[in-house]
Parts: C-alpha cells; sequence; structure tokens
C-alpha cells in the first residue's frame, strides 16, 4: 500500500512538473537563436533564386515558342488573303456541274415547287 501512495506522488510530482520543463525549453530555444537557423535561411533564398531563374527561362521558352507560332499562322492568314478566291469544288454525291455553293439542285421538269 506504502508503495502505491509513492508511485502517485511521483506521478503527481511529475505531472506538474513537464508544463514548466517545456515552457522553459521553449524559451530558451526563442531565447538563443541556433547558427543552423542562419545557414537554413541563406540555404532557403538560394534555392528561392535558383526557382525564380528556372521560372524566367520557362516562361521565355513559352514566350518564344507563342510567338512563332503566331508568326506562322498570320503568314498563313496573309497568304490566304492574298490568294485569288478559287473556283468552288463539287460536293461528293453531287451531280456533275453542281457547285459546292450550299443551293439545292434543280428541280425536276415537271415538278412544280412552291
Amino acid at each position: 500500500m506504502d508503495r502505491l501512495r509513492t508511485a502517485r506522488r511521483a506521478l503527481g510530482m511529475r505531472r506538474h512538473f513537464w508544463p514548466a520543463a517545456l515552457g522553459a525549453g521553449v524559451i530558451a530555444g526563442i531565447g538563443f537563436p541556433h547558427s543552423g537557423a542562419a545557414q537554413d535561411a541563406s540555404d532557403l533564398r538560394r534555392e528561392m533564386t535558383q526557382m525564380r531563374q528556372q521560372y524566367d527561362a520557362a516562361l521565355k521558352q513559352i514566350r518564344r515558342d507563342y510567338d512563332a507560332r503566331l508568326r506562322r499562322l498570320e503568314a498563313r492568314l496573309k497568304e490566304a488573303d492574298t490568294k485569288p478566291a478559287a473556283a468552288p469544288a463539287a460536293l461528293p454525291g453531287a451531280p456533275l456541274g453542281t457547285a459546292a455553293t450550299g443551293a439545292p439542285p434543280p428541280a425536276p421538269p415537271g415538278l412544280v415547287v412552291p
């Protein structure tokens, strides 16, 4: 029975000890900056600089590709505008001599069309 009381008292003391110990550890950690923190900050800054350079390089490449494609499409459009309009081609399955105008074929003779 004595051992049980002693164990409970020891646990009770430890229960009150942990918050104080943790608080002191946090205060000590905040109060005394580590040299590793400065190194981590410089490493982070260097990595961010590298990432920015990679981003800028990728952005320049995308812009060059976009501008080149836009120039090619504008050249094709200009070429299409300067070409004379070709005669419309016949629709597949249409009677010979019918142009691809979208108009219906003429009515057969003897049929009255309103």
